[in-house]
């Protein structure tokens, strides 16, 4: 009897799907695999020739927005008149061609200002034609070999005629900003320059200016040296 029992027990649990143990579930998120055959260029797309130009210039602009380029200030378009001097690049001169009716000729008047500098200091020239010359609040007289080295300076520049861009941006502390004006006859003329902008030529006529005044300032035994841009 306990035998049949033991049996019937067997019976029930087969019928009840146990199954077999060693069947394997199949997973049906798995996608099938496709069949490619031999020889078959996997990934590749055929373009048409009426296509290819608009797909290049994707291609093109998208190189470009994943490497942009450095930003370079726009060039200030300059329009010449028939004959005028090409516009010559910040910090140098051009002479103009023109020869100065007056060349030769004493100066009537200059006037020149240097301030800025580590000091922040300020100083005023003034030097006639006549010789009269002063630095600041001091007066002297200067030669007359002193006045015909600024002449011939002035014409070796051609003041009334040069032309260039002498200043930039704000300057630095420890850095000068000029002023030169000159009258001769008819003519006259102001130039403002800022150290670092400064071409050699024009440099040393400032210098000559400020040096001719000072040397003939009473109390003073010696005239500053001549003048540098500042480092």
């Amino acid at each position: 009897m306990r035998y049949l029992l033991i049996g019937l027990i067997i019976i029930l649990l087969a019928g009840c799907g146990g199954g077999d143990p060693t069947e394997v579930v199949q997973n049906t998120d798995v996608p099938p695999t496709v069949f490619v055959p031999e020889g078959t260029q996997v990934g590749i797309v055929e373009i048409s020739s009426e296509n290819a130009p608009a797909i290049e210039t994707l291609i093109a602009e998208e190189i470009a927005a994943q490497n942009p380029q450095s930003f370079i200030p726009p060039t200030l378009a300059v329009t010449l008149e028939e004959g005028a001097l090409p516009a010559p690049l910040v910090g140098t001169l051009v002479a103009s061609v023109t020869e100065d009716p007056q060349a030769g000729q004493t100066f009537d008047y200059i006037y020149m200002t240097q301030t800025g500098g580590s000091e922040n200091t300020s100083i005023v020239v003034e030097i006639y034609g006549d010789g009269r010359a002063k630095f600041n609040d001091q007066e002297g007289r200067i030669s007359q070999d002193a006045i015909n080295q600024i002449v011939a300076r002035m014409d070796e520049l051609n003041y009334f005629g040069l032309v260039g861009t002498f200043i930039g941006p704000a300057p630095r502390p420890n850095e000068y900003t000029y002023q030169l004006y000159i009258q001769r006859g008819g003519m006259d003329r102001l130039i403002n320059a800022q150290d670092g902008y400064i071409p050699v030529e024009f440099m040393g006529l400032l210098s000559l200016v400020r040096n001719s005044a000072e040397s003939v300032v009473i109390g003073m035994t010696e005239a500053t040296p001549e003048l540098t841009p500042a480092s």
